[in-house]
């Protein structure tokens, strides 16, 4: 299974979101078992397990705007035969998201720093799952004020 971030244009020159962590939630082949909000994500279990898998764990930086037409890899996690049924992802609570219009760079005030996707993804042995996640900048920024704020929207790409 492979994870994708990628982005729609917007009228800015830059705005940078660093993620601490993206996840999956896995279920076997046969299990009914549901996600946890506050589940710890998991990373190198037995990959037929149901539970929490981590994808992305440590912070890392994206410009969202370079991401229009350039899909950036998130990374990949091998499976069992099952289904993916949810995908979290964490903003970095220590590094905010900035925006920079007319050479000015400010910082983005977050409503939440995690977005919880639902989903419901067929993992079949011997194939790889393709995943893309778009994060929506031009839904996501607001003005607000005199500055700008930001309601993380992503969205499973098409």
């Amino acid at each position: 299974m492979n994870v994708t971030l990628q982005d729609a244009p917007v009228e800015a020159e830059k705005i940078e979101v660093t993620i601490s962590e993206v996840s999956l939630h896995f279920v076997p082949k046969g299990s009914e078992a549901k996600a946890g909000d506050d589940d710890a994500a998991v990373g190198g279990e037995d990959p037929s397990k149901a539970g929490w898998r981590a994808v992305l764990k440590g912070e890392q930086t994206f410009d969202l705007l370079k991401l229009a037409g350039n899909p950036t890899a998130l990374g990949s996690l091998q499976l069992g035969e099952g289904k993916v049924t949810q995908i979290r992802l964490h903003l970095s609570e220590a590094t905010p998201p900035t925006i920079t219009i007319g050479g000015e760079t400010q910082p983005l005030e977050v409503s939440s720093s995690k977005v919880k996707i639902v989903g419901n993804f067929e993992i079949k042995p011997g194939s790889t799952t393709q995943i893309a996640l778009d994060f929506d900048a031009a839904e996501s920024v607001q003005e607000k004020g005199k500055g700008y704020q930001m309601r993380p929207t992503v969205k499973l790409a098409k």
